[in-house]
This record gives structure tokens, C-alpha cells and sequence, in this order.
């Protein structure tokens, strides 16, 4: 756990994205160079300047090789050529080339389970900050935002994650709806004084958004009626006021043809990968768009 504070503008988009395990054949390259040119990007009207980006983790596959999601065939380069699954080593290099572009605008890259693993060796996920020049988010986080004279905008928390989220609902709108209030079950008693709540690890794209009640109240005179709100820098924030993210993944469910995934042979389900953009305006955070890939 570490507490970090970022000074940024009035408005600005945050994005949010996980999971993008280097050296699994099935990431997508596709989908990485949209959030590159996107963060590069004019974004909701804003200029590419104030894009920012918290990465959730699991940078890189980096398993051993008994490990029985380890591939020991080959993963796919931008440019098409197939190549063996890169070492470690490689694999923190490749994370560190790709994130070259956006690496002024990276918050932190949070530590994950499968870079976890090689603990012996090393962390991977330090070595990938320290030479990115980006802090190292460790396991969670909790970051403060504040304008350019350091005062508060909100919080946020940012947790890899090791929970499922699951639903064995038969109606679409019913498993996602459960999926949701299930990733805002996990996280809403870690803090109190946070706005915009994070997980990644389960490579779903899920956002809880707050919801405001009616309630009625009189003058003395009139019944008037109101609508439940916060103040985002309040030490607590009701748990149903704020925005809850699962931020996504770039691994395919079937990545190449004429191989088989660890995903595939686990008969897992194909889930939605992409990323969350979180909307700072005017000083709050307003909404929180899925940006699927």
C-alpha cells in the first residue's frame, strides 16, 4: 500500500486499464495501440495534454514454466511475426517500450499477481517503474488529486484485486447488473473518503456508477423534495455515491488461430477486454465511460 498525490487541471481524463500479460500470445496489440493513440488523443473535448493513466497491473505473464497457464509456443508481434515466448527479462523490456509514449502521463503501474510470482528473481513491476521513471503503485494505492495550489479535488483507490467476480444469472441485464454490485461489494468498505474506487485481475470491463435518491424534507410550510448528492472531498463518502471500476484486460479469448489459450482450454466464457476513462469536469468527477475493445 502507498499513498500517492498528482497535481492535475480542473478537467482532465483518467484513464484505466489492466492486465495486459507481455508474453501471452492472446494480448492484443490492436487494442493497446488504441489506448496509446487515444491517451495521445484529444479526449470528451479536451486536449491530449490532460490525459493521465493509472495502470492496474499484471503488466506481463511472467509464470513459471510448470506454472499450467504457461504457452511455450510463441505470442504475436505487432508486425504479425510469431516468436517464443520472451523471458522475464524480455518481458519487462516490452513493457517498458510500449509504454514509452504515454509514460509522462502514467500516474503509477500497480504490482499484479503473475509478476508476483517471479518474486525470486526480482520485481519485475518495480524494475519496469524505476526505468519508466513512474512510481510503483505496490499491491493498492490510494492517490489525492489536487489542482495546481494542492488542494483536494478527490481520492481514488486502485487495488489489483485477487477476488472473482461471478454471476450465474440467466438474463443479461441480471448477471451484469450482479457482476457489478458484486465489484462494488469488494471495494467499498477499504475507504471511506474515496470517490472513484478500482480493481483489476478479473479482466472484466465493469463500472458501478453512483445513484442519487429521492428524499423529501419541508420548510415549515412546503413539502420540497431533494436528491441525495456528496461533496468529493468529504472524509466519508457514502458507498452508494461513489464510482466503481473493473478495469478490463487486453487478452483475447482466442488469440491465435491453430493454438489453443489457457483461457480456451479452461472453458472460460469470452468476456468484453478494454479499458474505463474516468471524466474530471470542473473539478468532479462526473462520469466514467467503457471503452470497449
Amino acid at each position: 500500500m502507498i499513498l500517492l498525490e498528482r497535481k492535475v487541471p480542473s478537467n482532465f481524463n483518467l484513464f484505466l486499464f489492466s492486465d495486459e500479460h507481455i508474453g501471452n500470445r492472446s494480448f492484443s496489440w490492436d487494442g493497446w495501440n488504441k489506448l496509446v493513440d487515444m491517451m495521445l488523443s484529444p479526449y470528451d473535448g479536451l486536449p491530449a495534454r490532460v490525459n493521465f493513466g493509472v495502470d492496474g497491473g499484471d503488466f506481463a505473464e511472467s509464470i513459471y514454466l510448470d506454472d499450467p497457464r504457461f504457452e511455450p509456443e510463441f505470442h504475436v508481434l505487432p508486425d504479425g511475426k510469431e516468436v517464443k515466448i520472451p523471458s522475464a527479462f524480455k518481458q519487462v523490456e516490452e513493457g517498458v517500450q510500449m509504454r514509452l509514449p504515454i509514460a509522462d502521463r502514467l500516474v503509477t503501474v500497480l504490482e499484479g499477481n503473475h509478476p508476483m510470482k517471479l518474486w525470486r528473481i526480482g520485481n519485475m513491476t518495480q524494475e519496469l517503474c524505476k526505468r519508466l521513471n513512474v512510481k510503483y503503485g505496490t499491491w493498492s494505492c490510494k492517490i489525492t488529486w489536487k489542482d495546481k495550489h494542492g488542494k483536494p479535488l478527490f481520492k481514488s483507490y486502485h487495488t489489483h484485486g485477487k477476488k472473482l467476480i461471478k454471476s450465474g444469472a440467466k438474463d443479461p441485464k441480471q448477471r451484469i447488473n450482479n457482476m457489478r454490485l458484486s465489484l462494488k461489494e469488494h471495494l467499498r468498505y477499504k475507504f471511506a473518503d474515496t470517490m472513484l474506487m478500482c480493481k483489476s485481475h478479473t479482466h472484466l470491463l465493469l463500472v458501478c456508477k453512483p445513484e442519487s435518491e429521492l428524499y423529501l424534507t419541508d420548510d415549515g410550510a412546503k413539502i420540497k423534495q431533494n436528491y441525495t448528492s456528496v461533496n468529493q472531498t468529504d472524509k466519508f463518502i457514502h458507498s452508494d455515491q461513489r464510482f466503481y471500476v473493473n478495469t478490463g484486460s487486453f487478452l483475447r479469448l482466442y488469440g491465435v488461430m491453430g493454438a489453443s489459450s489457457y483461457a480456451e482450454i479452461a472453458e472460460y466464457d469470452p468476456i468484453q477486454i478494454g479499458f474505463a476513462i474516468a471524466k474530471i469536469r470542473d473539478r468532479k468527477l462526473i462520469d466514467v465511460d467503457e471503452v470497449p475493445l
